[in-house]
């Protein structure tokens, strides 16, 4: 399991009150994702919902996560937490039971986001410090 956990600051730019956020999940994913949660500020979890659309199905699936109404102007800040499963690809296939089994993980450097994204930081935390490589996306570096 492979999970994104998302802080978000929502701000308001539009003529009247927010009351939805949408969170867009990449098609090819869809059918890796085990859950989706989403939480305010206080911990209080927020109602998700599928966006139910035509356009696009296969290339983006939009969720709407329900925010107390937002004013014109202002800004709040949730967290999205979302499991994935299949993502892992164990290299190679098969092993004997004394080898160390290495994995492969790809994703993507930048949050899916149907908003302009003003500022993002991307932290990846693995399970051993034994990392064979990785991409670069500048700034990136591996502790």
């Amino acid at each position: 399991v492979v999970r994104h956990t998302i802080s978000i600051t929502i701000s308001n730019s539009g003529s009247t009150p927010a009351h939805t956020y949408q969170i867009a999940i990449p098609g090819s994913m869809f059918d890796r994702l085990a859950s989706i949660n989403a939480f305010d500020n206080a911990g209080k979890e927020l109602d998700i919902t599928r966006r139910t659309t035509d356009q696009n199905e296969k290339a983006t699936i939009l969720f709407d996560v329900g925010i107390d109404p937002l004013a014109t102007g202002s800004e709040m800040k949730i967290r999205v937490t979302m499991a994935f499963i299949r993502i892992l690809a164990p290299l190679p296939a098969n092993i004997a039971q004394n080898e160390n089994q290495l994995v492969k993980y790809v994703d993507n450097h930048f949050f899916y986001s149907p908003y302009p994204t003003v500022y993002q930081k991307t932290e990846v935390r693995l399970p051993s410090q034994a990392i064979e490589s990785h991409s670069e996306e500048p700034p990136t570096h591996a502790k």
